[in-house]
């Protein structure tokens, strides 16, 4: 739409073109982007904050929403009336007419024959995308004679991805308003309008806060809404540029104009980026290149900015990137968050070589901003951290508010070798239980307790921390209050390393650590667990590097094998304490899928056992002077000699014995391990077979509940008893269950790679929907 004026006099607010035979009756506005009679561009005398300050918005907002679209026939008309209560605040007649378009600028009816030059109008031309938000707001502006111009260039809208380089087809149009002595940039359309949930679907979650996932996103154009977002009124400049580069440098109202190439190469920034007060240390890059298989990032606050907690998204994409991450490897525990006083670091390395995405979050889930990661390299011998926890490594503000206050180590990297100790204190300024723990990927906690040496007082704690032999090491500090319940929360923890961070990696094996590889490559597909434990010491014993990754699907191997073997323990057990602990394991692991049939089996098991222990409360809470009441009887009436004939049928006993009331009652004296409590306590109902259950159930169905607690209470309760057992299914599938386990067929081990995220069930720890910014009409 029209170009700059020629003349140095205000342009009338708008032009309407008849239309011509034949055309649709569209009226169409030219709105000039400059008069030349306003003030030249030049950086802002102040920020955004400054001349909000003591400012009263809200007024402003209210009366925009009060002023209807119909209540003035032109448009001059209507900003005169949206504008009469703020003559002396040009920022707040400025916000008037922002959040009058905001409110009303999706007008779902209006009359077909409007005047052109109406506020209604104006509202139609936009509907049918005649007129951009850019220039509405230019046009009230003017008609309010604010001077306002509409500036053109590039934006990095939901269509840019970080590291882009072609950002031309990212043209778009925002403003620029003179009011409270200077210039300030406004953008409506990214104030009001967000396109939620739009994806490439490029990318595939791989990790977040120390968890791996596997979660592919779907293609998406994304679903477009009205929102006010009060970033974009009244920009700040100098972070404005970050997001929008103007065509004229002028327009960038900033001292030193950024050039095109910095545009093109910074991260990409977020409003929250900003408003948190950020920076990104040592000048870092959208793109960022690993060296040997790692890199890292590093933002800190400004100098009068609060702390903020970051955590982090790492994405990898899987249509740039030469080849898949393969599905035995889980790329969990492969990024740390470093914290050094109000630095956080997010150091990365790479067991698969890719293009990556790191996106940085705040404590909220909102997006701080993105970087894209080039590993051409994987690193060599690539071993996952020992822990990767949402607080990450080093003393946080969690240490200090849980009563720690570190004296000798303030960073989360402690360096040390095997056989040494160090030395490590803090002050204690509140009354607090502390727990220490040494976590390795390979050696046991059990194994590293003695490694720690803890001393406490009321106002200090000491540690002497030593390890075994040379690697990686998490140092763990969980506390509570003292006198509490509560249970420990985990508020520092370190990484003990004997790895320098700059050493470099060797490429070549001798013939002895090749060997080492080679036998624990070859014993991948075992199902000796013993023996590929064994193996796997006896390399990690070598102190040599995973150059191939075998060390990580080695471990990943035998924690299938060890849950699977738990899994088979539980159901050949049929304990309810051991099948619940099983199926957690095994449900919340990444061999879920694997392992699926064994884990639908132990939680078939598992509610027939909890249905079975419901139904036996009443009887094992029976006193043994119930039993003994029953047992006193010499001539019992038939009500009672049949139920109790049926209970100890269901125990086992048969033959004639049990057509007679003397030795049902010699069953009933019995004590100890043999009495009539204990054999139900331990009875293995998989024994009981359907022709048992029947024969019971003929004895005792002639009767009723009511009938048989009268005559007794405690014949009453075995009454009840059997019953729920015989509606529980109990001896339907006794005869066929255990051919059936037999013959189950196993799932293949690494199954899993041919199955999709959506089968598999991930659950992963994805931010609530984050709008992003449209990228114009």
């Amino acid at each position: 739409m029209g170009g700059k004026s020629s003349k140095g006099t205000v342009q009338p607010v708008s032009i309407v073109q008849a239309p011509q035979a034949g055309q649709e009756n569209i009226f169409k506005t030219d709105v000039p982007d400059f008069i030349n009679s306003y003030p030249p561009p030049k950086p802002p005398p102040n920020k955004k904050a400054d001349i909000l300050l003591n400012l009263d918005l809200k007024s402003a907002d209210q009366h925009a929403r009060s002023v209807s679209p119909d209540s003035a026939k032109t448009m001059p008309d209507l900003v005169t009336k949206l504008v009469q209560p703020f003559n002396k605040n040009g920022v707040l007649k400025v916000r008037a007419i922002f959040m009058w378009i905001a409110t009303h600028r999706n007008q779902n009816l209006i009359p077909k024959n409007v005047t052109p030059d109406s506020p209604l109008g104006h509202l139609q031309l936009m509907s049918v995308n005649q007129l951009t938000l850019s220039e509405m707001f230019t046009i009230m502006c003017r008609a309010a004679k604010i001077p306002c111009v509409i500036i053109r260039g590039m934006a990095k809208s939901a269509a840019y991805e970080v590291g882009d380089e072609d950002v031309e087809g990212l043209r778009n149009s925002w403003n620029a308003v003179y009011v409270a002595k200077g210039w300030r940039l406004v953008f409506p359309l990214w104030a009001m309008s967000a396109l939620v949930g739009k994806s490439t679907g490029a990318w595939t979650l791989v990790e977040t806060k120390g968890q791996g996932v596997r979660q592919k996103e779907e293609q998406s154009e994304g679903v477009n809404i009205a929102t006010v977002n009060d970033y974009y009124f009244l920009t700040n400049p100098d972070e404005f540029i970050y997001r929008c580069f103007p065509d004229d440098e002028n327009w960038q109202l900033i001292q030193m104009p950024m050039s095109k190439r910095k545009y093109i190469d910074c991260p990409y920034f977020r409003p929250t980026f900003f408003t948190r007060k950020l920076q990104v240390i040592n000048k870092t890059k959208g793109i960022v290149q690993t060296r040997e298989g790692k890199c890292s990032i590093t933002l800190r606050p400004l100098n009068d900015a609060d702390p903020v907690s970051l955590s982090y998204e790492l994405f990898f994409n899987h249509k740039e990137s030469d080849e898949e991450i393969p599905a035995d490897i889980q790329l969990d525990k492969y990024v740390a968050i470093m914290n050094d006083k109000e630095k956080t670091m997010f150091d990365m390395r790479f067991p698969v070589k890719g293009i990556y995405k790191l996106t940085v979050l705040d404590s909220d889930q909102e997006w701080i901003c993105f970087f894209k990661i080039v590993c051409n390299k994987a690193r060599l011998r690539c071993e996952p951290f020992p822990i990767n926890t949402e607080i990450g490594f080093g003393p946080t503000k969690e240490t200090i508010e849980a009563g720690l206050e570190p004296e000798t180590h303030t960073k989360g990297v402690v360096g040390i070798r095997g056989r040494q100790s160090i030395e490590m204190r803090f002050t204690l300024t509140k009354r607090v239980e502390v727990k220490t723990s040494l976590v390795h990927n390979n050696i046991p906690s059990e194994e590293l307790e003695e490694h720690i040496i803890q001393k406490q007082t009321n106002s200090a704690l000491t540690l002497h921390v030593s390890v075994p032999k040379n690697g990686e090491y998490a140092l763990q500090v969980n506390a509570k209050d003292k006198g509490t319940n509560e249970p420990s929360r985990n508020i520092c923890n370190y990484l003990l390393s004997s790895e320098g961070p700059n050493k470099k990696q060797r490429e070549y094996e001798n013939p002895l650590e090749k060997k080492a590889r080679d036998n624990l490559q070859a014993l991948l597909s075992s199902t000796d667990v013993l023996a590929l434990q064994r193996t796997l010491d006896n390399f990690n014993a070598l102190d040599v590097e995973d150059t191939t990754g075998v060390v990580q699907q080695a471990q990943y191997r035998i924690e299938f094998l060890q849950l699977q073997q738990a899994l088979k323990t539980a159901i050949l057990r049929e304990n309810i304490e051991l099948l619940e602990a099983a199926i957690d394991k095994a449900s919340s692991s990444g061999h879920r899928n694997a392992l699926q049939v064994k884990i639908a089996e132990a939680t078939e098991i598992l509610e027939k056992l909890r249905k079975l222990k419901r139904y036996t409360h009443d009887v094992l809470a029976m006193k043994q002077s119930t039993i003994s009441e029953i047992h006193r009887y010499q001539v019992p009436k038939d009500i009672i000699f049949d139920v109790m004939k049926a209970t100890f049928l269901m125990l086992g006993e048969k033959g004639e014995n049990l057509e007679y009331w003397d030795y049902l009652q010699s069953m009933m004296r019995r004590a100890g391990r043999d009495s009539l409590l204990a054999r139900i306590r331990k009875m293995n109902y998989d024994n009981i077979d359907e022709k048992t259950i029947k024969r019971a159930m003929n004895l005792i169905t002639p009767y009723d509940m009511e009938a048989v607690t009268t005559a007794s209470a405690g014949a009453g309760t075995f009454y009840k008893w059997i019953t729920n057992l015989s509606s529980a299914g109990v001896g339907e599938s006794s005869e066929k269950g255990s051919t059936e386990k037999l013959t189950q067929q196993s799932p293949r081990y690494g199954g899993e790679d041919q199955i999709s995220i959506g089968q598999m069930g991930m659950q992963a720890s994805v931010p609530s929907i984050v709008i992003e910014d449209t990228d114009g009409y």
